[in-house]
């Protein structure tokens, strides 16, 4: 279901897409517009794993999963501190608001990602399907400029796969 909307997106803006699962308490690439992307700088990275905490596909996951699955992913890759829990809480709350989440590494690096949640269903009971992040060159935009121009693109992006794979399983 997300394919074609992220090849189009592609052609269209440019940009690499990858779109990603929770595997064994990490974020998995399972596809990548890399291949057809003029401005790719990196590979497809297929199966590649992210870590949950600095990635932006695993930090927009905990942010919009339900808060049993966000305890039981926190669980499974080691605990946090309280320091470390509370400022994770401040910064997926700042997620929920903007709505997508950006790369957190602790030393800077040339390429840099904002993603999106892919979710089934609204509200408290909304399940996480997937991830979806865009790559981009640090030097190329700042986050606020990145936010402004694809993160209200990447939710539409987001909720037409979401909808797309609805109908695919209703089917």
């Amino acid at each position: 279901a997300a394919i074609p909307h992220m090849s189009r997106f592609t052609s269209e803006h440019g940009w690499p897409l990858y779109l990603a699962t929770l595997s064994y308490g990490a974020i998995s690439i399972r596809h990548s517009t890399a291949p057809e992307s003029p401005m790719s700088f990196e590979a497809a990275g297929l199966n590649l794993r992210r870590p949950v905490l600095t990635s932006a596909l695993g930090r927009v996951w905990l942010a919009f999963c339900p808060e049993e699955e966000r305890r039981t992913i926190l669980r499974d890759i080691g605990g946090l501190s309280l320091r470390q829990e509370t400022a994770l809480g401040v910064a997926l709350e700042q997620i929920r608001r903007d709505g997508y989440a950006f790369t957190r590494l602790a030393r800077p690096t040339r390429l840099h990602g904002i993603a999106v949640a892919i979710r089934q269903g609204s509200g408290a009971g909304a399940r996480v399907m997937g991830s979806l992040s865009m790559r981009f060159p640090s030097s190329a935009m700042t986050e606020v400029e990145v936010g402004s121009r694809f993160g209200r693109r990447l939710q539409q992006l987001a909720r037409a796969i979401a909808s797309d794979a609805r109908v695919k399983n209703a089917g």
